[in-house]
């Protein structure tokens, strides 16, 4: 989302996927607009599994038994 720096920039990146917006002007550059709907029709899971991210979902962690 910070690489888009304005709403006219994501509004452009949804005319490329053809998703429809309500034209929204929003602050791109903000952690709490990551949660809109429509930044998770533009940027999916599926997206940052194929440039290599983990999905921490995937994995179950537990606690270390040496910590207690």
């Amino acid at each position: 989302m910070k690489q888009w720096k304005t709403y006219k920039a994501m509004h452009k990146e949804m005319r490329k996927k053809g998703i429809k917006g309500n034209g929204l002007k929003m602050d791109v550059t903000k952690w709490k607009n990551s949660n809109v709907h429509i930044v998770h029709q533009i940027l999916p899971n599926q997206y940052f599994e194929d440039i290599g991210l983990i999905n921490m979902h995937k994995y179950e962690v537990g606690l270390l038994s040496n910590y207690y």
